[in-house]
């Protein structure tokens, strides 16, 4: 799914047109990494908008301190994870960094005190930082040569 740029899609001319107006809605060739996208802001969405009262429910006064958390190590690590993907290949860091966001939903659903809520925010933090910008790399190698010559 995520290797390289399929035959078809290298070989579109560079001024081919669209056939429909849902084929310039919809680039099919990108629709893998779309639903993987799907399913990785899915918890994201979650954890943001309920976060504050889960926090409240299990007793933690300063949970704003879980955005902080995620926002620095979300920061951290995407100084470097290009690098990563460039030595490791992208497949296994997406992968790493899926593993990573689901031990910090994980670690989130045991968390009875702040410092656990951190360790949440540090690993779903480090796990979205890796997974979003190599999924929107990945989306950007595989879409056709038209779309992106427009």
């Amino acid at each position: 799914m995520f290797g390289k740029k399929s035959s078809s899609v290298s070989q579109t001319a560079p001024h081919a047109k669209a056939n429909s107006k849902l084929d310039m809605l919809f680039e099919k060739s990108v629709m893998p990494t779309c639903l993987v996208i799907l399913f990785t802001i899915m918890p994201y969405g979650a954890i943001m908008a309920y976060i504050a009262s889960y926090g409240i429910n299990q007793g933690i006064e300063n949970i704003g301190l879980y955005f902080s958390m995620y926002a620095l190590s979300l920061f951290v690590v995407r100084l470097g994870v290009g690098r990563l993907s460039d030595r490791y290949g992208i497949t296994a860091i997406i992968i790493l960094g899926i593993v990573l966001m689901f031990c910090g939903l994980i670690v989130l659903g045991w968390a009875s005190n702040l410092t656990i809520f951190l360790i949440s925010a540090i690993l779903f933090g480090l796990g979205f930082g890796v997974v979003f910008p190599l999924l929107q790399a990945t989306g950007y190698v595989f879409s056709s040569d038209w779309i992106l010559n427009r």
